[in-house]
């Protein structure tokens, strides 16, 4: 995945569930698109998110909730698969739709 000239067929997923998504699942989640060369395993992230500042600052409490976000990459044999993969809008793994693909 680190070579410049496949860099047009290298697509970043978000929005992966939080379930234990592996390489192998997105691998098999894409193929539909076209041959895929190579993914990274999905990476999580937990974000912080205040929901109710204003309530926070007034009354000292805290409000706020965990969300968790994947995020992903894939790599494919030719530009038109990711091309194809970055313009569909029913990719599902898990059960969840997955976020908005994008070129890196």
């Amino acid at each position: 995945m680190r070579d410049p000239a496949t860099a047009s067929a290298r697509v970043f997923v978000g929005s992966i569930p939080h379930e234990d998504v592996t390489k192998k699942d997105l691998e098999q989640c894409f193929s539909r698109f076209g041959k895929v060369t190579g993914t990274v395993e999905p990476i999580y992230i937990t974000l912080l998110l205040f929901m109710a500042m204003l309530v926070y600052i007034k009354y000292n409490l805290f409000a706020g909730c965990l969300l968790n976000r994947g995020f992903g990459f894939i790599q494919f044999e030719e530009d038109r698969s990711a091309t194809e993969a970055i313009n569909a809008t029913d990719v599902i793994l898990n059960g969840r739709r997955l976020g908005k693909c994008s070129l890196l």
